[in-house]
């Protein structure tokens, strides 16, 4: 299986890293369990982030 190895920044500062797997489509989502915002009230537990990915294929 090839993977990609991705891992986006914001504000230089990384947020999560992790693989993606070989044969992603456009408009998969993808649900990163705990790696999202902190939810209110509570510093240490963290929402769901959702990712969809927008695929370009060359042609």
């Amino acid at each position: 299986m090839h993977q990609l190895n991705l891992t986006l920044t914001f504000d230089a500062l990384q947020f999560w890293s992790s693989q993606i797997p070989k044969g992603v489509q456009p408009g998969q989502l993808l649900v990163l369990r705990g790696k999202g915002l902190p939810k209110h009230g509570f510093i240490v537990d963290h929402g769901d982030q959702y990712v969809r990915f927008r695929v370009n294929f060359p042609t």
